[in-house]
């Protein structure tokens, strides 16, 4: 018994064993990245035509507690927080952005409570996990429709 490894019907068993376990482990990894993804709600901010800027829900998923800013450089603060209303699958909504802003950002969440973060700056776009943008007080953070 003290040279099991060398037996060769005993070391296929133990490699077939191996195998069975990093293909659950795997299985269960793409699993849970897959029930991420399938919520997983993508905001983009997109120039249009007319030259407005629309924030686009290109995921799977909608974006919950939408919170929208903006800044002129890289060194200066996010400012002028809005709250905007949940933007379904596909959704988009049209944004009021002053003149000279080069940042924008929103910070959102799923229907799970993950917190996502998109944003662009001279346009290029990207998405984050997590929130890039400071949490404002409720009174600080004005209404879509207040603005």
């Amino acid at each position: 018994m003290g040279n099991w490894w060398k037996l060769p019907e005993r070391a296929l068993s133990v490699l077939a064993l191996a195998v069975s376990v990093v293909s659950l482990l795997v299985s269960f990894l793409q699993t849970q990245r897959a029930s991420v993804t399938g919520v997983m709600p993508v905001l983009a901010f997109v120039y249009d035509r007319d030259g407005q800027w629309i924030l686009q829900n290109l995921g799977n998923g909608p974006a919950l507690n939408v919170v929208v800013a903006d800044k002129a450089t890289e060194t200066k603060e996010w400012s002028n927080p809005v709250r905007l209303p949940p933007l379904p699958r596909d959704g988009q909504f049209a944004l009021r952005v002053r003149p000279n802003v080069r940042w924008l950002g929103a910070s959102y969440m799923d229907i799970e409570g993950h917190e996502y973060s998109a944003t662009c700056v001279n346009d290029d776009s990207r998405v984050w996990p997590g929130r890039v943008l400071p949490r404002w007080p409720e009174e600080e953070v004005q209404p879509h429709w207040g603005r």
